[in-house]
């Protein structure tokens, strides 16, 4: 799993956290052969939650000396080394409840990889995803994450969300859109 934004809790980095160790317990107390590893990618913007960040990972419930960390951080990522992230990530983990959330580019960026989203219904974020789209959760509800976390691991994967990007946002759509935006501004 992968988590790319602004390292903030606004954001869901910690939420994300909580959800992946959640996760993992259920997944434990199941006997199940499933772990879920999540990879943090972004910069801080605080201190003092970099902080809490780096005290948050080292906790019992993520690591596990049998296993490798639960949780791994990747720091400010940006050309080769974001795309290495999001070709080789099953999942992108974005649960934001930031104020001034508009249209993230991480949720455009995840829908071209073909990554299931586990994310907020959060200001405009419906409107980027496709309409029937079933894997929103709750801002500031980790157990929910958690428990849509194991649904994701225990289903098939889909290629729904590639197809929506094709759809919506691949550049010969995108400039249809934007022609079609200016023809209808001329009519009025």
């Amino acid at each position: 799993m992968l988590f790319l934004a602004h390292c903030t809790r606004e954001k869901g980095v910690f939420d994300s956290i909580d959800a992946v160790a959640q996760a993992n317990a259920k997944l434990r107390s199941a006997n199940s052969p499933l772990r879920v590893h999540l990879t943090v990618a972004g910069a801080f913007l605080r201190d003092d939650e970099e902080k809490e960040f780096r005290a948050r990972i080292a906790q019992p419930d993520l690591t596990d000396s049998a296993l490798p960390a639960a949780v791994s951080y990747a720091g400010f990522v940006s050309g080769d080394e974001k795309q290495r992230l999001l070709q080789e990530s099953d999942c992108f983990c974005f649960p934001t409840f930031y104020p001034a959330e508009g249209q993230p580019v991480n949720l455009i960026e995840a829908l071209a990889f073909g990554l299931q989203i586990v994310t907020t219904p959060w200001r405009g974020i419906p409107e980027i995803l496709p309409a029937d789209f079933p894997f929103f959760v709750e801002p500031g509800q980790p157990s929910h994450a958690a428990e849509t976390l194991i649904k994701l691991a225990e289903s098939e994967g889909t290629d729904l969300l590639r197809r929506h990007f094709l759809e919506k946002y691949a550049l010969r759509m995108h400039l249809e859109h934007l022609k079609q935006a200016f023809l209808d501004l001329g009519s009025t």
